[in-house]
């Protein structure tokens, strides 16, 4: 599992976590909230600090699809 999601260890993410800290508020999803739907302007972004969320999208056939994991329930979030 340390390998999961690679691009993770690639990329400082420092400078957005500082933004979402310092910026940002915290806001808290329970299991089947939505963060944003396909099809929707992305107008926020956010910082996971504890728990996981799940990236899933919908395929043409109408299955539910898990693409990934983000692992770390707190959010802090810019609007």
């Amino acid at each position: 599992m340390a390998h999961f999601n690679p691009f993770e260890y690639a990329v400082d993410f420092s400078f957005w976590k500082e933004i979402c800290e310092k910026h940002g508020y915290q806001r808290y999803f329970k299991r089947g909230d939505f963060f944003v739907h396909s099809d929707d302007v992305l107008k926020q972004v956010g910082w996971i600090a504890s728990g996981s969320f799940k990236h899933s999208l919908i395929d043409n056939a109408g299955n539910h699809k898990a693409v990934g994991f983000v692992f770390k329930e707190l959010f802090w979030q810019i609007t």
